[in-house]
């Protein structure tokens, strides 16, 4: 497993982060950030499109993540192109989550 990690500046401040590991032709997305200020400019697009080119980069073929339900990030990987491929119940602080994954 190959950990990584990509930050978003503005200027010398940290906007955001991307966190994440790759093995096996599969990418996760373990943590996606961005600061309050800073949602809705195409900061968190500009990260996960990094991602995707690193993924594809060292042959990756899918990458998958997980979200919670009702959860406004539903929406944004979706207009990215990933798709819901299973539901987790009480997953994560009991929360019911899914999982979303794109095909490279």
């Amino acid at each position: 497993k190959i950990k990584f990690r990509l930050a978003a500046k503005d200027g010398g401040k940290f906007i955001g982060k991307l966190t994440g590991h790759y093995m096996a032709g599969v990418m996760y997305i373990g943590e996606l950030l961005v600061g309050h200020d800073y949602r809705g400019l195409g900061v968190g697009k500009t990260l996960m499109a990094e991602a995707e080119k690193l993924a594809k980069k060292k042959r990756v073929h899918k990458i998958y993540l997980d979200t919670g339900v009702g959860w406004k990030a539903v929406d944004f990987y979706e207009n990215l192109g990933y798709r819901k491929e299973a539901r987790l119940e009480k997953h994560w602080e009991k929360q019911d989550s899914w999982v979303m994954s794109k095909l490279l």
